[in-house]
C-alpha cells in the first residue's frame, strides 16, 4: 500500500522510489504512486518528464504497448514544439516508443525511433554506450522483421565499436544477437564462433548479470543437423538471474534490458517497409547515417 505521505516527497525521492519499484518489478505499484501524485494538482515541472517516463517504463513491464506507444509519441510531438533543445528526455521517449511499436508490428516505425536515439545519443551528447543501446535495439528490430542481413550489419558494427571501447559486456551482447541473426542464415560455423565468443566475455565482464548470460549462453546449442536450438536456463542459471536482478539495477540504463532468443521470438515478424521521417521529427533534425 502506498504511504500516505508520498505526495511530501521531493523530486529526487520521488524519482528514487519510482526506480525502486520498477526495478522490482513492482509496476502496478509505480503507476498508482504516479496516480496518487497526480491526484494532488499538476506536476511540477521538474518531475513532469521523470514520472513520464517512469509512466512508461511501467506500462511497458505490464506489457501494454498501445498505451506506451500513444503516451510516448504524444510526448515527443509536445517537445519538439516546444522544447526541441530538451534531449535526454527526447532521447528516451525515443527509446520507449520504439519499444512499444516494435511490440504491436510496425517495424518501420520502430526503426525511426531506435534510429532518431542513436542520432541523438551520437550528435548531442556523444555518448557511445546510448549509441551502442541503439543499434542493439535496431538489429533486433530487423531480426524481429525477418530482415536478417540487415541485423548482421547492426550487430557486426555494434560489436566492432564495444570492442574498439573496450566495453565487453556490450560485445557480448552484440556477439550473442550475431550467432542468433548468423545461424538463421544458415552460417552454423560463424554462428557459433560468435557464440563462443559471447560466452567468453560474458564470463570476463564478473558482473552478477554477466554471469547469468554466460549461464545462459552455456545452454545454448547448434545441432548437428545445422538448426539452431536454445535450451531452457539450468536452475543454478535461473537462481543467478535472480539474484543479479537487483544488484545489476542500480547501474543498468532504464531501458538497457537484456534480449535474447527468447524475446526475440516474440516480436513483430513482418517485413520493413522502409524508413520515412516521422512526422514529429523537425526538419533539421533527420538522422545523419549511423
Amino acid at each position: 500500500m502506498i504511504d500516505d505521505r508520498a505526495h511530501d516527497y521531493d523530486a529526487a525521492t520521488l524519482q528514487r522510489r519510482l526506480e525502486e519499484l520498477i526495478a522490482r518489478a513492482r509496476f502496478s505499484a509505480a503507476l498508482d504512486l504516479i496516480a496518487e501524485f497526480q491526484a494532488y494538482g499538476p506536476l511540477p515541472s521538474e518531475i513532469e518528464h521523470t514520472v513520464g517516463l517512469a509512466r512508461c517504463r511501467a506500462l511497458l513491464g505490464l506489457g501494454k504497448w498501445r498505451e506506451v506507444a500513444d503516451l510516448a509519441e504524444k510526448k515527443l510531438e509536445e517537445l519538439y514544439a516546444a522544447r526541441p533543445e530538451d534531449k535526454k528526455p527526447i532521447l528516451e521517449y525515443h527509446i520507449a516508443a520504439g519499444r512499444a511499436v516494435w511490440r504491436i508490428g510496425r517495424p518501420s516505425r520502430a526503426e525511426e525511433h531506435f534510429r532518431a536515439a542513436y542520432h541523438i545519443s551520437r550528435w548531442d551528447f556523444e555518448d557511445l554506450e546510448g549509441m551502442l543501446r541503439s543499434r542493439n535495439l535496431l538489429g533486433l528490430c530487423f531480426l524481429g522483421a525477418g530482415e536478417i542481413q540487415r541485423a548482421v550489419g547492426e550487430f557486426g558494427r555494434g560489436q566492432l565499436q564495444a570492442r574498439g571501447a573496450g566495453l565487453s559486456h556490450e560485445e557480448a551482447n552484440f556477439s550473442l544477437n550475431l550467432s542468433i541473426a548468423l545461424a538463421k542464415l544458415g552460417r552454423f560455423e560463424q554462428a557459433d564462433q560468435e557464440l563462443t565468443r559471447a560466452r567468453a566475455l560474458f564470463g570476463s565482464a564478473g558482473t552478477p548479470a554477466a554471469r547469468f548470460k554466460r549461464g545462459f549462453v552455456s545452454g545454448s546449442i547448434f545441432a548437428s543437423e545445422g538448426t539452431c536450438a536454445a535450451r531452457i536456463p539450468t536452475s543454478a542459471a535461473r537462481s543467478r538471474r535472480r539474484r543479479s536482478t537487483a544488484s545489476s539495477a542500480s547501474t543498468s540504463s532504464p531501458w538497457n534490458t537484456w534480449e535474447t532468443s527468447r524475446s526475440i521470438s516474440s516480436t513483430i515478424s513482418q517485413p520493413s517497409s522502409g524508413t520515412t521521417r516521422p512526422s514529429f521529427w523537425p526538419r533539421d533534425s533527420r538522422p545523419r547515417g549511423i
